[in-house]
Formats: structure tokens, sequence, C-alpha cells
């Protein structure tokens, strides 16, 4: 409601070590365009595979970490019985903050998404190269969409995902897992340095996690 507050915080969090959080519904909601719009029904929506996730780990100390944005909100939902952290503000970030989890000898999966995998792609060729030290779990949940964002498609059908993690030195499921119990077949095992690709669906927004759980800047 005042652009000079909003000024202000912004020059804060630019020169400060500050994590700004934007309250729902500061921004209007766009709506997409028809011809822009995706149809997932197909897929199962990645809150299964999550609530799997929570079957398997839970209580269990396996660290989990969650890329920015949905990813680590329906986390937050879907899995309250697991190791989480929750990756805020950094695209592309989640699998080098898990190599460094993992190179200190936990074992870690990282859950990410299709449009996050391209953001840091160094961050593929640095984890290959300590593979045989590391026991990390790298699922990819290929929405095809950035679905934080409004939904839009990520037009990235030409990639193949699979081939990129081979090429950096990532044993790899070598089919794209479509259903909860191959998920579960092929994630229950933490070891060495793996790469599942999982086509989803979406689930509806769920509620950011709360702010003293954000602002937690270690994990177990």
């Amino acid at each position: 409601n005042n652009i000079d507050d909003a000024i202000r915080q912004i020059e804060i969090c630019n020169n400060t070590p500050t994590i700004g959080i934007i309250e729902k519904n500061s921004f209007t909601k766009v709506e997409l365009e028809d011809k822009n719009k995706l149809d997932l029904s197909i897929y199962i929506p990645r809150s299964k595979f999550l609530e799997a996730l929570n079957r398997i780990f839970k209580d269990n100390d396996v660290l989990i970490i969650g890329t920015t944005g949905n990813t680590s909100r329906e986390m937050y939902t879907f899995m309250k019985n697991t190791n989480n952290f929750y990756m805020v503000g950094n695209m592309g970030g989640a699998l080098s903050i898990g190599l460094g989890a993992a190179k200190a000898g936990k074992n870690v999966i990282v859950c990410g998404g299709d449009a996050e995998f391209v953001m840091h792609m160094g961050g593929l060729a640095t984890a290959g190269r300590y593979k045989n030290d590391i026991n990390l779990t790298y699922v990819l949940f290929d929405n095809e969409s950035n679905k934080s964002t409004g939904g839009q498609s990520t037009y990235q059908k030409h990639l193949d995902y699979i081939s990129i993690a081979k090429a950096c030195g990532l044993y790899v499921v070598d089919n794209i897992v479509y259903g909860v119990e191959e998920f579960e077949q092929k994630v229950k095992i933490v070891k060495g340095l793996k790469f599942i690709h999982v086509k989803c669906g979406l689930d509806n927004e769920v509620p950011r996690p709360p702010l003293k759980v954000v602002k937690v800047n270690k994990f177990n």
C-alpha cells in the first residue's frame, strides 16, 4: 500500500543478509491465457509422492531438502513426520545445499522441480564429482510448469533430464517414474548419488511454511 515502504524493505534485503517474506495477496492474480494453460490431469499429483516419502522416512534421520516455492510448501503440508529443510529464495540451490550436507556425512534426499533443474546445472556437475563419496538422491518432480509464479509452462520438453543427469555422473533410474508404488521402490534406499525423474500433476495451493520454520538456518 506504500511504495516508499516497499522500496525501503527491498533496500534492506539488498544490503543486509535479510529475507523478505511477501504476504499472500500482495500481488493481483493474473490468469493465464487458455493457450498457455497445461492439462496435467493424467498425472498423479505431487502430494501423493510426498506422502510416500513421509511414510518411508517417517521419524528417520534422512535429511529431505525442498527446493524453493510450492515444493517446499507441499512438503510442509504433506510431510509432517520427516526431517525437512526448506530452501527459501534460492531457486536451483537445493542440490548444492544437499551436496554439502551429504559431504558432511548425512543421508540426503533433494526434492526439486523441472524449472529448478535448469537454474544451476553446475550443481549437477559438481555433485557428480563426489558420486562415490556421498549418499544423496535427487528427485526431479516434473510438472512442466512454474507453479509458484502462476503455472506457466517451463517450455522444457526438448530437455532429456535423465541423460543430462547421467552425463554429469549421477546414477540414474533409466525410466521416468509415473506411479507411487514404483517411486517407493526406487527411493527407499538412499545410497550413492542417484537421480529419479518423476512425472507429476498439480495440487491445490497449500499454505506457506510459517515464518518460524523458514527462519531456521540449520538442519539436524
